[in-house]
């Protein structure tokens, strides 16, 4: 795929931090963190990432992973 390509279908994705819908429960001293997901529905691919503190930096892992897996294309 060409990068305009891969910008298009950048824009066109899904970003979002999952928060799981029940509360943790017992007591936590520091803030919790979730995974950000990016995710396409037209071509069924879904990242999570949950590897740094940060929620910036999770998401930006997360669309420079999927722009990898989209180069592969």
């Amino acid at each position: 795929m060409s990068p305009e390509q891969i910008e298009t279908i950048i824009v066109g994705c899904k970003v979002y931090i999952d928060i799981p819908q029940k509360p943790l429960g017992g007591q936590q001293a520091g803030m919790p963190t979730h995974p950000t997901v990016i995710e396409h529905d037209g071509l069924g691919i879904k990242i999570s990432v949950c590897t740094e503190r940060s929620n910036y930096k999770n998401k930006e892992i997360a669309i420079n992973s999927m722009m990898k897996v989209l180069e592969l294309f």
